[in-house]
């Protein structure tokens, strides 16, 4: 099998690969070296199987693609196929496939044809003399007698060729021509000419039955028998659904004159927020790309939906708060064929409030922020702290136990998510996000080594050191992560290779 390179310093070049396999990395003991972007240092190998040639993603960062797809483990490889390895590409080459799969097609006879001209052996021009064509009283012009013209140092003719004969009178056949297409149309155009009156008609009745036919079904819609009128005998239009909207906007005022402010915008799985404490030097307005889980949009839909809010009224109030403290909230929600609007000032709504709740715990669920105005500056750095702490003392034990990298990887994750809140960050903000960086390298510097080393005891067929490196790197990724899923896949492999040489 050929590999044919597409871009990089090797462009246009075939490679030939040996039944043998080879591996695809930056290192140098891989048979086939490329120093490319996104490329890792063992980064793939191309085997051949039983039903064919294969190509192996070794656990690399970036991934392998073939034909634009990436892939996870092996995958067999067929003629044409384009596989890209980071940024480096190359198309798969397999001359045997190619020809099993378009076998070539059966050579014919040519015929021999019915007809053959052979010129006659005297290869003078003849003269082409049109037939006479007599116009009644009409005389054809007399011929003009030639003009004597100067020799020309070029001859016209090339020397050896043989113009003899009378050269046709071109005007008249022209002439007859003309005549014959004006009479022949002249005769066609009474009946040409009905044809199109007919046409014309046919065409002109068609486009007021289609326009009757719509008519008749606007008004036949739009009639009473449909039951498509109110009680009131207005018109009811078609009802479409609601997506998933909520919009919560919420003002408060504190008795120690804390300005506090925040909004949320939810549409289907599209969530943006903002918080705005001014005199407390807390603002907020993160960007989210994902879209919201599925689960979490339920669990808020249904919250609210046990609430009595979709029902509610304007009207509908518990009791005035207090002068002290003075708020304005909104609320709107909607979703299938609801849809309520209610807006407080400095009073209380028994379902508001609960809504209210279940928008707090979404975000706290989801985000780890509390929108109420429980938690003051100094809570919310106290959380901040206790996070950071438990992220330390994880990530000085990660070597005795190496779950405890990726743990306190999301508890420096936490810490920095808390303290982002503020306009001013606090010192402890820089460290974390330097011990952040810290522990995110030495992960990473891991999981390159131990891809080596797997990538190594492969090579040596030594199946049982590669399947033990593999369970070490386990420890230091969350079971529910790509990378412990790949890794797991390649011992599973190493297993069935291990089992098949017993």
């Amino acid at each position: 099998m050929q590999i044919q390179f597409l871009n990089g310093e090797n462009a246009g070049t075939l490679r030939e690969i040996e039944p043998s396999g080879v591996g695809i990395g930056r290192e140098t003991d891989n048979g086939i070296q490329l120093l490319g972007g996104r490329i890792s240092r063992y980064h793939a190998r191309l085997e051949k199987q039983q039903d064919g040639w294969h190509i192996l993603d070794l656990g690399s960062t970036n991934g392998t693609k073939v034909n634009g797809k990436s892939i996870s483990g092996s995958v067999r490889l067929q003629h044409g196929d384009v596989v890209a390895v980071g940024e480096i590409m190359f198309r798969i080459e397999d001359s045997a496939s190619a020809a099993a799969a378009n076998p070539a097609p059966e050579k014919k006879e040519p015929e021999s044809p019915a007809f053959v001209f052979r010129p006659p052996e005297n290869h003078e021009r003849t003269a082409i003399v049109p037939p006479k064509t007599t116009i009644p009283e009409q005389q054809p012009p007399a011929p003009k007698p030639a003009d004597p013209k100067p020799a020309d140092p070029k001859p016209d003719k090339p020397a050896g060729q043989n113009l003899s004969g009378t050269i046709p009178d071109l005007d008249n056949l022209f002439k007859r021509d003309s005549f014959t297409r004006s009479a022949s149309a002249a005769a066609a155009s009474p009946d040409s000419t009905g044809k199109k009156r007919v046409l014309n008609l046919l065409f002109l009745l068609l486009v007021v039955s289609v326009a009757a036919a719509a008519l008749f079904v606007f008004v036949r819609l739009q009639s009473p028998e449909n039951g498509n009128t109110s009680k009131s005998g207005n018109v009811q239009t078609a009802t479409i659904p609601n997506p998933f909207f909520v919009f919560y906007e919420k003002r408060e005022v504190t008795p120690d004159n804390r300005v506090f402010c925040f909004r949320l915008l939810l549409e289907n799985d599209h969530l943006s927020f903002s918080l705005d404490d001014l005199l407390s030097r807390r603002v907020y307005s993160p960007t989210i790309t994902e879209p919201v889980r599925p689960e979490a949009l339920e669990k808020l839909k249904k919250a609210i939906t046990d609430t009595n809010f979709m029902t509610s009224e304007q009207q509908e109030r518990l009791s005035d708060s207090s002068e002290n403290n003075k708020s304005y909230a909104r609320l709107v929600v909607g979703f299938d064929d609801k849809f309520n609007d209610i807006t407080v000032q400095d009073i209380v709504l028994t379902s508001f409030t609960r809504v209210e709740a279940a928008i707090r715990d979404f975000l706290q669920e989801e985000y780890g922020l509390d929108p109420s105005m429980a938690e003051s500056r100094d809570e919310l750095i106290r959380e901040a702290r206790s996070s950071f702490d438990l992220a330390e003392k994880q990530y000085r034990s990660y070597k005795t136990q190496p779950e405890n990298l990726w743990r306190a990887i999301e508890n420096y994750k936490i810490t920095m998510r808390r303290y982002e809140v503020f306009a001013e960050k606090p010192q402890e903000w820089s460290i974390a996000r330097e011990r952040l960086a810290e522990a995110e390298s030495a992960l990473k510097k891991i999981r390159e080594t131990g891809h080596g080393m797997v990538n190594l005891y492969y090579q040596q067929r030594d199946f049982r050191k590669a399947m033990e490196e593999c369970t070490r790197l386990m420890e230091f990724f969350p079971p529910d992560s790509e990378t412990y899923k790949n890794i797991r896949a390649m011992k599973i492999k190493l297993e069935n290779l291990m089992s098949k040489e017993k």
